[in-house]
């Protein structure tokens, strides 16, 4: 075949078709979790207004009586994406590209997958992305006025759940030895104290690093103050205590919850708890003019994805995480903490769950809690699909 400028414009037709294809037959998951949003510029400003006051009587000759509603804003930028491959000149002239139309196709898969991978990274990163409140997604702690308008004395509403907690030796070490992390007692259901003690002989440090890590995924390694007195894991809603602390500053241990993280959503509002956010759409560009400098010195055509877009957080009134076991008794308490959410002003949300996303690691617990219509004891499930399951592999 010999390669001229008409044969090469053809052949990009020819991929664009193929990533188009592959763009529109792509299993998209995104849109059970998030709500996609447009996007004209180079962020998106959210000004959220907290839910409209409920109705109430008006009485005969009354006037209406006006309330202001509190106004938080929240703003996420674009970013930009790309992959980009190249095709060798002497296989367009030894005409072998039976093998690049999939490439294409897949391209376009991948463009999608994309979307899938970075809306679902939002729960997984929950624990430490800032939301409107100033708060993490996830935490024990949001604030929740006693006004409609933002004002009188704040109370908190919860929607992480913490499981138990295990602590990690440093490698250098042999076990735990005398650490000990003890729970919280009953408020350990949304955050609570946990007490690392260490009876080890050797004077006191006070710095040493401990890694707060949610399942494969961390904060970091921090110096923290050790000789007595608290310190909050960063994002994670609970309080380390720590008591004659004797350890060795450099030494890393991990402190991470026992069970993976599980997520509880209100996914059927015009807003969901995720937003997708699209600026600039995945396109299939190309480098393929026969003049071009790059074509020249190399001998390649190049076939690139470009795309703008961004994932970001919503309402976090709509979703509940948690890292106690998958089981019933955790499935309820965590759906009763999101029907119990109020706004500011104490109105209830009106929330309840829809949907329930895990990871590979914890299907086989969402369909014992949810998908089977008998339990172990052969007596009817009576949560046997109260919600969806979305068992999803972008989540880890």
């Amino acid at each position: 075949m010999i390669v001229t400028q008409a044969a090469l414009n053809a052949l990009r037709r020819n991929f664009n078709r193929a990533f188009q294809e592959g763009i529109r037959g792509a299993p998209s998951e995104y849109r059970k979790v998030a709500t996609r949003v447009p996007s004209a510029s180079a962020q998106n400003i959210y000004g959220w207004l907290m839910k409209f006051p409920q109705l109430q009587e008006w009485g005969k000759g009354a006037q209406r009586a006006a309330r202001n509603i509190a106004e938080k804003v929240y703003a996420l930028a674009n970013k930009k994406y790309e992959s980009t491959v190249d095709l060798n000149r002497e296989d367009i002239e030894d005409d072998n590209l039976g093998m690049y139309r999939p490439v294409m196709q897949m391209a376009g898969q991948e463009a999608m997958d994309h979307v899938d991978r970075i809306s679902f990274r939002v729960l997984d990163d929950g624990y430490r992305t800032t939301c409107y409140d100033g708060k993490s997604f996830f935490a024990v702690d949001h604030p929740r006025a006693a006004e409609v308008d933002g004002t009188g004395t704040n109370d908190t509403e919860a929607n992480l759940i913490m499981g138990d907690l295990e602590i990690t030796a440093p490698a250098n070490k042999a076990s735990a030895g005398d650490i000990t992390l003890d729970g919280g007692g009953a408020d350990k259901a949304v955050g609570g104290t946990f007490r690392i003690q260490c009876t080890t002989a050797g004077a006191t440090r006070t710095a040493a690093k401990f890694r707060i890590a949610y399942d494969d995924g961390d904060y970091g390694a921090e110096d923290i103050a050790l000789a007595g007195g608290k310190y909050a894991v960063p994002n994670g809603g609970v309080t380390l205590a720590f008591s004659n602390a004797a350890f060795v500053k450099g030494e890393t241990w991990t402190v991470k919850p026992q069970n993976p993280p599980w997520y509880l959503l209100h996914a059927r509002s015009v807003i969901k708890p995720v937003l997708y956010q699209d600026r600039s759409p995945a396109e299939l560009t190309t480098v393929n003019a026969l003049d071009n400098d790059t074509v020249f010195n190399t001998d390649v055509f190049r076939y690139g994805i470009r795309a703008r877009r961004a994932a970001g957080v919503a309402l976090w009134q709509m979703a509940v995480a948690s890292t106690e076991k998958l089981d019933a008794d955790g499935f309820r308490k965590a759906r009763q903490r999101m029907m119990e959410m109020r706004w500011d002003g104490g109105q209830r949300t009106g929330f309840r769950p829809t949907l329930l996303a895990v990871g590979p690691s914890l299907l086989g617990d969402a369909e014992a809690t949810i998908r089977a219509q008998l339990g172990d004891n052969g007596k009817t499930n009576t949560l046997f699909n109260t919600v969806e399951v979305c068992d999803s592999t972008w989540l880890r």
